[in-house]
């Protein structure tokens, strides 16, 4: 098994050719997870479509008895990903995949080595339009892993309103121990249904969960709509304390638009949340004209 993995890995560099895609079609067959998974990464990167039959029975194959054939999902997740890749455009599939699970021996309980798998699936179900799938994402937005439901978010937020209404719910029961999704799930809803979130959330920010607001703040920001800035402006305008403000002092520097360069400028010479605000520009790659703004409300 080491030569052909080896064999393999001689490839990497070489030009394409028709003899190269059919040894990396044939490697497909190879019993080895070890074997297959890195001919279905090379197929995946020569954009070689012709294979997707190959990747497609492979992928299947390595359902039967999977602990002992591939453990880590190592297949699998190479072989889904190619298809993915390729444009394999039926959503059974992917379908499957969502709801794959192969639990492992471990130290302890055994260990769900799937979620990757269910990971890719869900965003490849964001790009296709199927019966059920808004479905399966509705399932994996509370799947146990943390990645698996952020690429469910990630995913429902390219199914227009059904997705909206889904986001809507998974926003109102927020998850403590995962804020990053939280965050990513508010981003998503106000991009696809701005009219809705906005209004919505934006009562949050002067809200008494700290968290909350600050999640809120950065949703309204990365938006990019001038609703948002509005109403980042309006809450931190009735903000006394500088624990209060700083998130959203924060949120209106990182708004990526002429108008929160504005606000943020307009903050800067009143005096108020200049550490957070130079804080937060610290990390953004200004420009030029930025850059002469700043120096002079800074001189």
């Amino acid at each position: 098994m080491q030569k052909r993995i080896d064999d393999l890995n001689e490839t990497r560099d070489a030009p394409d050719s028709p003899e190269l895609h059919a040894a990396l079609r044939k490697a497909l067959k190879d019993r080895s997870c070890h074997v297959v998974a890195p001919a279905a990464d090379q197929l995946a990167r020569r954009r070689v479509t012709a294979a997707l039959p190959e990747l497609l029975a492979a992928f299947q194959r390595f359902q039967g008895r999977p602990v002992k054939t591939d453990p880590g999902c190592v297949a699998k997740l190479a072989c889904l990903r190619a298809m993915d890749v390729l444009g394999h455009c039926d959503p059974g599939v992917y379908i499957a995949a969502a709801r794959l699970v192969q639990l492992e021996p471990a130290w302890g309980p055994p260990v769900d080595t799937a979620a990757a798998v269910r990971a890719r699936a869900a965003l490849a179900l964001g790009c296709l339009t199927a019966p059920d799938g808004l479905l399966v994402l509705a399932e994996l937005l509370a799947d146990p892993a943390e990645a698996v439901r952020r690429a469910a978010i990630d995913a429902v937020g390219q199914h227009g309103e059904g997705g909206a209404a889904l986001l809507a719910l998974r926003v109102r029961i927020p998850d403590p121990e995962q804020p990053v999704a939280d965050g990513e799930a508010l981003i998503a809803l106000i991009r696809l249904r701005p009219d809705y979130a906005i209004p919505l959330f934006a009562p949050e920010l002067t809200g008494d969960d700290p968290a909350r607001r600050e999640a809120v703040s950065w949703a309204l920001s990365a938006c990019r709509e001038p609703e948002a800035l509005v109403a980042l402006v309006f809450a931190l305008d009735g903000l006394v304390l500088a624990r209060d403000r700083a998130p959203i002092a924060a949120a209106i520097a990182g708004t990526r638009s002429a108008a929160g360069w504005e606000a943020t400028l307009a903050l800067l010479r009143e005096g108020r949340d200049v550490a957070v605000i130079r804080e937060t520009l610290e990390a953004r790659r200004l420009t030029d004209e930025e850059r002469a703004d700043l120096a002079e409300v800074l001189k």
